[in-house]
């Protein structure tokens, strides 16, 4: 096999704490090759992400690392900051859970793009805009050069994502590493931001380091498997390997943890605590005083009942109004529902505060 784009030997990250050091990566090695998909899986506090961030130089100021990062013959560990600003952002990449956290919400989606393509590839003004108005349609971004005037909190959360792989690539990386990129996101966006991140590799021949504690996404993309506990790695292979024949018990463990068995129904002689028929919802957005609004339907003839001692899923992705619902039933948001349809509430619902708006529920 052809040498590791990345090698972490002996990794060590500790952390200076009130208690003294603590311990998060206890001495681990992994390699990642050129063009495959490298998942780094394990519950939260194994020590997956700080391995990762010890080897981009991304420690918080009370973490230090020791040990082996290799990339192209060069140990990333204790490298100085200009160095290290030469090869990330350029030839490692890294995106992360939220990208909120990420993107600055004072900048147009456009200036963050293009200043780190400025910086890297010394592009002029008109060509580094060019570039990203490219890589937003590469990762495809609807009406990429209107978007570029817009603001972080103007695009949903897909979208978002979207923009943060889209700066992440712009320099052509040799590798992307990915930081729960998902876990924030709908089912239904997060299933399209895995199959853009696959074509992506693809296309460009990166490696992806993709970490995780979600196995489903694990089967579906990685080539082989970390498998961390407490700072260890205890297990690694290919992924149908690990799958079909894990060694060690907290691999089986973590195959294992699927949730099973069925809430029982309740009786049917049990009170209606909601009753709520033909809903809708709409919102007046814009107008003026020669202008009419324009009007938004968020919730259209919805139905629910409601009876003591159930639970009642309500779910959909982002803009579908599920958590709109919830607020009309609670009787604490802004909003009229049609001629001829009814919301009743029991008395037992008076009360709690509704975690959508923070008002106090009515009946």
């Amino acid at each position: 096999m052809a040498e590791p784009v990345l090698s972490l030997s002996g990794l060590r990250v500790e952390f200076e704490t009130i208690d003294g050091m603590t311990p998060a990566v206890a001495g681990i090695d992994l390699t990642v090759h050129r063009g495959e998909t490298v998942a780094i899986v394990g519950e939260s506090g194994s020590g997956k992400s700080q391995a990762m961030m010890a080897a981009m130089g991304l420690l918080a100021t009370n973490g230090r690392a020791s040990g082996r990062a290799d990339f192209g013959g060069v140990n990333l560990i204790g490298l100085p900051k200009a160095q290290l600003n030469e090869i990330r952002g350029r030839k490692i990449t890294m995106i992360f859970q939220e990208p909120m956290t990420s993107l600055d919400p004072l900048y147009r989606i456009g200036d963050q793009l293009i200043e780190p393509i400025r910086r890297h590839q010394g592009l002029g003004a008109r060509q580094a805009r060019a570039r990203a108005v490219e890589m937003l349609r590469l990762v495809r971004i609807p009406d990429a050069e209107r978007r570029m005037r817009s603001y972080p909190h103007e695009l949903s959360g897909g979208q978002r994502q979207r923009v943060m792989i889209a700066m992440a690539l712009a320099n052509d990386p040799e590798i992307l590493i990915a930081d729960e990129p998902t876990t924030a996101l709908d089912v239904t966006i997060q299933a399209e931001i895995l199959e853009l991140m696959a074509d992506l590799q693809k296309r460009l021949g990166m490696a992806m380091v993709f970490i995780t504690h979600d196995l489903n996404i694990v089967r579906r993309i990685a080539h082989r498997v970390y498998v961390m506990r407490k700072g260890e790695v205890v297990e690694e292979g290919p992924t149908a390997q690990i799958f079909a024949a894990p060694r060690h018990a907290y691999t089986r463990d973590l195959i294992e943890a699927e949730p099973e068995g069925r809430k029982p129904p309740v009786p049917s002689g049990v009170p209606v605590m909601l009753d709520g028929r033909n809903i809708d919802v709409t919102f007046a957005l814009g107008g003026g005083l020669f202008r009419a609004p324009q009007l938004l339907k968020a919730v259209d003839g919805v139905t629910v009942r409601l009876r003591q001692g159930q639970t009642v899923g309500i779910v959909g992705e982002s803009g579908s109004a599920s958590r709109r619902w919830r607020a009309l039933c609670c009787g604490c948001c802004q909003a009229r529902a049609r001629s001829g349809s009814r919301i009743a509430t029991s008395p037992i619902l008076a009360g709690p505060r509704c975690s959508h708006c923070g008002a106090g529920c009515r009946s």
